[in-house]
């Protein structure tokens, strides 16, 4: 198993939204909107490329820190 860990300074992402960041057009900030050019599509891409190649993606925060994880399945 691989794994790639990116990790960025951010607000923390409450628990209930860390459940659906990885769904499919899901934004936290529900202001925003498509003349922004963020679609929510990157994190749903992240997801599906991890689980095509066995694997998972996961978001954890603390500390103002934002840490994505994904691990990967080496064949």
């Amino acid at each position: 198993i691989a794994y790639l860990s990116v990790v960025n300074d951010g607000d923390n992402i409450p628990l209930e939204k860390q459940e659906h960041i990885f769904d499919r057009f899901y934004r936290i900030d529900e202001a925003r909107n498509s003349s922004s050019q963020h679609y929510g599509l990157g994190l749903s891409i992240a997801k599906a490329v991890a689980k095509g190649h066995g694997g998972s993606i996961s978001v954890s925060c603390h500390d103002g820190k934002i840490k994505f994880t994904a691990y990967l399945k080496i064949k």
